[in-house]
């Protein structure tokens, strides 16, 4: 049960966290799940380290460069940098902007803690997904259960958080081709090919290509 609500509240804290920062730093920032997932995996004694082994010294290295990136990107917010392109369409500001919107180092940091629970949730998550299949090997069933329980978890947070049914309407517009794409192939198709990764390679293998989608951005 764990396993199948674990990736909602996941996703949950994630977005509370983005309003604190960044997009940048929330793609930056899921660079700590493979760390986390390492560990987790480790406690429980699905993974290995052997510090006398060239494979144990490169996992060592890469958990230490990771977890330096991802502390750098938790204090130090760094300078403005100005648009290439000083055309007025990428420079212009609104009147309505002003310096109150550009996040505190405090915030910074405070969302970046919640990104990184959120990872953890994320983390945990793939690791009791690769014990369970042990157990029950059935991928599509596994996926289903996910989904089921994602959405209730998540109806019951929207109808707290939104009270306002016209914001609910779906349209005929991009707003449902997206809501469609989420469900069918990023929910649906992912989440198996996913299961289908840790079933053969294990949650470690899995996380390890999470960095990857920084780079897609």
């Amino acid at each position: 049960m764990l396993a199948l609500l674990g990736i909602t509240f996941s996703l949950n804290v994630y977005n509370v966290g983005l309003k604190y920062t960044s997009a940048t730093v929330a793609s930056a920032v899921t660079n700590s799940v493979p760390i986390i997932t390492f560990f987790l995996a480790l406690i429980l004694r699905m993974e290995t380290v052997k510090l006398k082994s060239a494979s144990g010294i490169a996992k060592v290295l890469g958990v230490a460069l990771c977890l330096s990136g991802i502390m750098t990107i938790a204090f130090y917010v760094g300078p403005k940098i100005n648009p290439l392109n000083h055309h007025h369409l990428f420079s212009h500001k609104s009147s309505n902007s002003s310096d109150a919107s550009t996040p505190s180092s405090a915030s910074w940091v405070k969302g970046t803690f919640l990104m990184i629970t959120a990872n953890t949730t994320w983390s945990l998550w793939l690791v009791l997904q690769g014990m369970l299949l042990r157990e029950y090997s059935s991928k599509v069933l596994l996926t289903t259960f996910q989904c089921l329980f994602s959405t209730i978890q998540t109806f019951i947070v929207a109808m707290v958080m939104e009270r306002d049914l016209s914001r609910w309407k779906l349209r005929l517009d991009m707003g449902l081709l997206a809501v469609a794409y989420c469900g069918f192939v990023i929910t649906g198709i992912t989440f198996y090919l996913q299961a289908w990764c840790i079933e053969k390679k294990g949650p470690v293998f899995q996380a390890m290509s999470t960095p990857l989608a920084l780079c897609s951005r």
